[in-house]
């Protein structure tokens, strides 16, 4: 295969990732891959454009799309992607970088893969660059710039997609050069939404009961019962979610300049 990727959204994670993919899976113009995660560019380098060839369909009249929302996380992803294919088009997708990133932790938390709080974030740096280092998104749009002219990066913003979709998804077509005749079917739908707390047992049980009428009904009624909820971002500290708003601080000053766009609902402090 000869035609080279082309367009890729690098993310970050809870940034309207999920919808971007679905939106664009199914588009007459694009070649999607199966997956919304090839992480060719940042883990599995190593395996060569070969094994990378093998996600996208052999189609050289459509446009290929990589749909990897942790590129913006590598630190190698930008040099490579350029060596790759230099003519690529990047989309970057932000939203408040506060509710970004609790959002990003529930989405793991709730999926019991670990047992630490979201205000623990500035006791281990793991944590910090897990959940807060992918909303400095004027950063990442920097470390991009070293690589590819502004023309070719394309910064999006989730409140657009809440407010007007179809706009958002124009935007899209416009940038990437794809026919904004389509309209997905998810276009004023939410994709990816978080959801309460499951454990690994819980999951499996589930997974289960899906053969197992029993079971299943079993499930619901101590579903219905169950008093487990959802965390949100109104249960973290006012303190921290202030803290954090300073540290977002000036890469949001430096988004604004960068995009001209009136970023000061983020910079608002949280009332007690």
């Amino acid at each position: 295969m000869s035609k080279k990727t082309s367009i890729f959204h690098v993310g970050p994670q809870k940034s309207a990732t999920t919808w971007i993919y679905q939106a664009l899976k199914h588009h007459p113009d694009i070649n999607a891959p199966a997956t919304d995660t090839i992480h060719f560019f940042d883990i599995n380098y190593h395996k060569g454009e070969a094994w990378y060839e093998g996600f996208f369909k052999n189609d050289e009249e459509k446009i290929r799309f990589d749909p990897t929302y942790t590129y913006i996380r590598s630190k190698c992803a930008p040099e490579r992607i350029s060596k790759y294919n230099p003519d690529a088009k990047i989309v970057l997708t932000a939203r408040n970088p506060v509710e970004r990133a609790f959002s990003h932790y529930w989405h793991e938390k709730k999926k019991d893969r670990f047992n630490f709080k979201f205000d623990e974030l500035f006791e281990n740096y793991d944590l910090f660059e897990n959940w807060i280092e992918p909303g400095m998104y004027a950063m990442h749009y920097r470390r991009f710039l070293e690589f590819f002219p502004k023309e070719q990066i394309k910064i999006l913003f989730l409140e657009q997609l809440r407010d007007e979709p179809e706009k958002f998804f124009e935007e899209i077509c416009e940038f990437t050069e794809i026919s904004k005749d389509y309209t997905p079917d998810i276009l004023h739908k939410k994709v990816n939404a978080a959801g309460r707390f499951k454990s690994r047992s819980q999951r499996k049980i589930e997974t289960w009961s899906k053969a197992l009428p029993l079971i299943n009904l079993i499930l619901r009624t101590k579903d219905k019962l169950s008093s487990r909820r959802i965390e949100s971002l109104e249960d973290v500290s006012v303190p921290v979610r202030n803290n954090l708003v300073d540290v977002f601080y000036d890469d949001v000053c430096q988004l604004e300049e960068i995009t001209g766009r009136d970023l000061s609902k983020w910079k608002i402090k949280y009332e007690t």
